[in-house]
């Protein structure tokens, strides 16, 4: 009977400690939906609808397809409700109402619109605190407009690394031919990369490293931005200074001890 009265103590003390357990797991859960309803508590409809527009904005902005005309047509649902909230998508994403396009006399045309203007609309907060730098890869390749087109694009895009983000445009140029003044296609492109490079990329007032780790270039791109002879060329690789034979139609290295080119050799 001793054992039995034991053992029913035990059960009931397993039970108070269960029950002490579960209270107290009650009082957390309370207090973390009490500061979640504190979260959501605003001082009026004002300040209640710019948090509406930031969830909005942020949503747009995230990857994935987003119809525009949809957009504007749920602003146009939630203007009903909420009288300030923007009209249109232009006026949610700072949309720049004019465009600054560079015309040249060969009929070509280029838009640069940068690095920065992009990286200022992602969501960087959380990059930056994970990273606590901004590292892009860089991709130039030449696309016709449609099949058998005369005209091309040629862009430089950019990707934010490790995210699931799409690639952003930073220069669109359109023409026939590639440019022939290099120094106007790359100009305003090598300038703000110098200076993020130098100066780093400011968010919220505070400075973080810039990076490029890689420039993804087919191997035409690649001769042309580097102005050097194409890969068909002679004497034409980028690494070493080998002479190259044509062998059955094609251009073959048979060499694989050549002396290394340099930054000056190669600038030569």
């Amino acid at each position: 009977n001793d054992s039995e009265d034991n053992d029913s103590e035990a059960n009931d003390s397993v039970d108070i400690q269960s029950n002490a357990s579960l209270q107290s797991e009650r009082q957390d859960n309370n207090s973390d939906n009490s500061e979640d309803e504190n979260e959501n508590i605003f001082i009026d409809e004002n300040e209640k609808e710019q948090r509406i527009i930031q969830l909005i904005r942020e949503w747009a902005l995230e990857a994935g397809h987003l119809s525009m005309k949809k957009l504007d047509n749920l602003f146009g649902k939630l203007n009903t409700i909420f009288p300030h909230i923007p009209k249109s998508y232009k006026t949610l994403l700072s949309t720049p109402a004019n465009l600054k396009i560079d015309k040249f006399n060969d009929g070509s045309a280029m838009w640069y619109k940068g690095i920065k203007k992009n990286l200022d609309t992602m969501q960087m907060e959380q990059y930056l605190h994970i990273y606590g730098k901004v590292i892009i890869d860089i991709n130039i390749d030449g696309l016709p407009l449609f099949k058998f087109s005369k005209t091309k694009f040629l862009p430089i895009l950019g990707y934010l690394t490790m995210t699931k983000n799409a690639p952003f445009i930073i220069v669109i140029y359109f023409g026939k031919i590639d440019p022939k003044d290099l120094n106007t296609f790359l100009g305003e492109y090598v300038n703000e990369v110098e200076n993020l490079l130098n100066n780093g990329y400011i968010f919220n007032n505070k400075k973080y490293p810039f990076q490029i780790r890689h420039y993804i270039c087919d191997a035409p791109a690649r001769s042309f931005i580097k102005c050097c002879i194409g890969h068909c060329g002679y004497a034409s690789c980028e690494k070493c200074t080998v002479i190259d034979e044509w062998i059955d139609d094609r251009v073959t290295y048979t060499d694989l001890d050549e002396i290394p080119r340099t930054d000056y050799s190669f600038l030569q």
